[in-house]
């Protein structure tokens, strides 16, 4: 699990980019981390699933109890949700 204390949405994002496109996809363009996940069919209910559980192993961010539905829209979005919830005040 990362460091709560040194995530950012940005190096998240890019994060869940590089292993949307090459774990989930396996493919060799990348998604844009601002491309709508599910509504464009880039990806179905498994590979969203695939998704949430490695974000809960890479940073312990729980998005099936605790995210919001507009937080799994985009990469950016569920960027902001794990930094939201890794946050430590």
């Amino acid at each position: 699990m990362k460091a709560a204390n040194v995530v950012n949405p940005l190096h998240v994002a890019e994060e869940l980019q590089r292993y949307v496109t090459q774990q989930v996809l396996r493919r060799k363009e990348g998604v844009p981390v601002d491309a709508p996940l599910v509504e464009s069919g880039l990806l179905d209910s498994l590979g969203l699933l695939q998704i949430v559980a490695y974000i809960e192993k890479e940073y312990g961010a729980n998005l099936t109890q605790s995210g919001e539905p507009g937080d799994f829209r985009t990469l950016s979005s569920l960027a902001n949700a794990v930094c939201r919830m890794t946050q430590t005040d």
